[in-house]
């Protein structure tokens, strides 16, 4: 839909949610907690974050029944560490969990990807697999890039990405993605 509504989105379930909830809360991350156009924040430390982000509302000591599309924890990059590990190992393969950066990780409900969105649109939309043209720079496009027909890493993007891309192009602050588009629908580059 073009109107801003959601097609399909899946949350995580509230009890999972408060068990990861409850693994993070004593490490030493900032978290957010997402419920659909209401962010939720923990500081842990709150002199790096004070009134930076307004818009978000405090997290409250029990979120009750709210039921969050993900949670997220920014950090130092072993903290973040820590946090993957820790969630990685406890709850694997209920949930997805994603560093966009060294110092932020997602963590979303185990069919709430990338590919898996990509996948969806793909049926509603009659597409083949291999039709698809996908761009991205940090592990979390991982998945997105790995079964799009053309995964396209950006100049900037992590070692880790390009090493799985069909090709890298300029980086986001360069038009990497315009150009690239243009070289592969103008046929200077041949679409595997």
């Amino acid at each position: 839909q073009m109107d801003g509504t959601f097609i399909r989105q899946k949350c995580l379930a509230n009890p999972l949610a408060r068990q990861i909830l409850d693994k993070l809360l004593p490490m030493p991350v900032n978290l957010i907690y997402c419920h659909e156009d209401t962010v939720y924040a923990r500081h842990h430390d709150l002199s790096r974050h004070q009134e930076r982000r307004s818009h978000h509302l405090p997290m409250p000591a029990d979120m009750g029944d709210i039921t969050p599309l993900k949670i997220g924890a920014s950090g130092t990059e072993e903290a973040i560490h820590a946090a993957y590990q820790l969630i990685s190992c406890q709850f694997g393969q209920t949930v997805h969990v994603a560093k966009s950066s060294p110092h932020f990780l997602e963590i979303t409900d185990a069919s709430a990807t990338k590919s898996a969105a990509i996948a969806f649109l793909a049926q509603q939309l009659n597409i083949q697999r291999e039709a698809i043209i996908a761009f991205g720079d940090s592990m979390n496009d991982l998945d997105m890039l790995s079964y799009a027909g053309t995964g396209v890493a950006m100049g900037n993007a992590i070692n880790e990405l390009k090493a799985i891309a069909t090709y890298v192009a300029e980086s986001n602050d360069n038009d990497g993605v315009a150009k690239m588009l243009h070289r592969l629908l103008s046929h200077e580059e041949d679409l595997p």
